[in-house]
């Protein structure tokens, strides 16, 4: 039977929990790529001022750091960003 006390042991639902808020979290992060190649046309420029709008507002979390962030953090998002230019 399981110590009531014995703050080491730790629920499935609580494991899996976490492995969903990760899988989630790393879905999101990595999703920035294929909605800029659909926001986007073929010269980089938003298709219009509502694709760049809820881009923004959907990724702002990522926008950001590309923006202001360390010059490594900047190069890795703009690197993989490149990965979905069309043309």
């Amino acid at each position: 039977m399981p110590d009531p006390d014995n703050k080491r042991e730790r629920s499935p639902a609580v494991v899996i929990a976490a492995i969903v808020v990760l899988v989630l979290a790393a879905l999101y992060v990595l999703s920035v790529g294929p909605a800029y190649w659909i926001s986007t046309d073929r010269y980089g420029a938003f298709r219009s001022d509502n694709h760049r709008d809820a881009f923004c507002a959907v990724y702002s979390p990522i926008i950001v750091p590309y923006q202001r962030g360390p010059r490594i953090v900047r190069v890795a998002i703009g690197s993989y960003l490149r990965l979905f230019e069309k043309g």
